[in-house]
């Protein structure tokens, strides 16, 4: 058994995005931000163990809407998502946790840039969230 305990990060989908391209762009910044988080932890990895059968944990989500709005001269970035939480190899659902947020920028910046960064800050509400149950649960 490792020191630490596995924990299996799906392919988070984009369910609903005001431009196409970021259904397929955002799954890579949310996974990749997730895995970070998850190996800082001292107790989690998302490191494969050698035994396939090892209990640990999966990890899957949504980002269920990302929408973009008009106020002024400014533009508003939203964004709500879900992530479930279940135990590994099998599966089973045992939590749920989702969060919301919004970012406001100037038109005249990058909406990509603005877009990741409300991304980012939906993680940055969610993932101390989901993180400590893991850990919680850890054998």
């Amino acid at each position: 058994m490792s020191d630490k305990t596995y924990v299996c990060v799906a392919n988070i989908g984009v369910a609903d995005a005001f431009d196409k391209k970021y259904k397929s762009t955002l799954p890579k910044l949310i996974k990749a931000t997730t895995e970070n988080a998850i190996n800082r932890s001292s107790k989690l990895t998302t490191k494969a163990p050698p035994d396939k059968n090892e209990k640990g944990f999966y990890l899957e989500g949504n980002l269920n809407s990302l929408m973009k709005t008009a106020k002024g001269n400014r533009i508003v970035i939203g964004g709500k998502m879900t992530m479930q939480l279940a135990t590994w190899p099998d599966k089973r659902i045992f939590a749920t946790s989702n969060t919301g947020a919004k970012l406001e920028t100037s038109e005249s910046d990058n909406i990509d840039d603005a877009v990741e960064d409300a991304v980012k800050e939906i993680l940055g509400d969610l993932l101390p969230k989901v993180i400590p149950v893991l850990e919680k649960e850890a054998p």
